[in-house]
């Protein structure tokens, strides 16, 4: 995602004004003052961007070493990570991508919060929510977790109220260290 997207987004989370209204032309000079604000704020946080398409382990390892001190890694979207190495399988790539995420949490001892697809297995399933199994490219990514945090949304497959067709279902579906 551009750094300007991701700016929008969380400009808008913070403030409350949607990503329409912050990327558009003729802004209420109220609803300004409040996105300035926020952005005063934001300015204040630690936040660093790693805006390369498609990164390597070894170049998310390379930011933090450049960097220091990092409380915590976030990867948006695993599949995105480019192998550090020669030509192998899908599967393998996302395997090895896999451990050294893991390795690279170890060794600067903090949380990677990684975002995964999952394939599409669930959709000839009775129970349409998912399962740690449903990982896409790699059974090996439910070994290498420690947490595993699945979404589901009734309203994806199923009629429902208005005002439940905005609720979503949070499934610890993997806790190593605590109760699942």
């Amino acid at each position: 995602m551009p750094y300007g997207e991701v700016t929008s987004k969380l400009v808008s989370e913070l403030s409350g004004v949607s990503t329409t209204v912050i990327r558009g032309k003729n802004i209420p000079i109220e609803i300004l003052q409040k996105i300035l604000n926020c952005c005063s704020k934001i300015s204040e946080y630690n936040l660093h961007y790693m805006g390369k398409e498609g990164p390597t382990v070894a170049d998310i390892e390379n930011e933090l070493f450049i960097l220091g001190g990092v409380d915590i890694v976030f990867v948006d979207y695993l599949q995105k990570i480019l192998p550090s190495y020669g030509k192998c399988s899908r599967y393998e790539q996302i395997t090895q991508i896999s451990r050294d995420i893991k390795f690279l949490a170890t060794k600067f001892n903090i949380p990677v919060i990684a975002v995964a697809s999952i394939n599409r297995a669930f959709v000839i399933r009775k129970s349409k929510r998912p399962q740690l199994s449903d990982f896409r490219d790699s059974g090996n990514v439910e070994y290498d977790i420690d947490v595993a945090l699945l979404l589901y949304r009734k309203s994806q497959f199923e009629d429902v109220k208005e005002e439940e067709k905005q609720l979503a279902e949070i499934i610890i579906a993997k806790n190593r260290y605590g109760r699942s």
